[in-house]
């Protein structure tokens, strides 16, 4: 009996190893999804690009969630007002190696 308890040791801890890195595995994926739009919003890029196209009255929003190409990394809404005047919204898509764009 005792050899039997021995043998059975090695397969519970195995199993509590995989359940906690399964646990943190699952935790970090969390914080990672809750993360990204914070860590991809550029408010300083974007009201840079805007104050360099003319506009005025430049308000940051945070992510913007699927308005800009796969090569953006970065995705920040905005609201302002354009060269001639009227209010607009819109994102400022930035990419690590290429320039930011306005699109609205």
């Amino acid at each position: 009996m005792y050899e039997n308890e021995n043998a059975l040791r090695p397969s519970r801890l195995r199993r509590f190893l995989v359940m906690w890195m399964v646990m943190l595995g699952v935790a970090a994926f969390v914080l990672a999804c809750a993360l990204y739009p914070v860590m991809c919003s550029s408010p300083t890029r974007a009201r840079e690009t805007l104050e360099k196209s003319g506009f005025t009255h430049i308000e940051t929003h945070g992510y913007g969630w699927f308005r800009c190409a796969e090569s953006d990394l970065f995705s920040t809404n905005f609201t302002a007002k354009n060269p001639a005047g009227a209010e607009v919204e819109g994102v400022v898509c930035c990419g690590v190696f290429k320039s930011c764009t306005v699109r609205f």
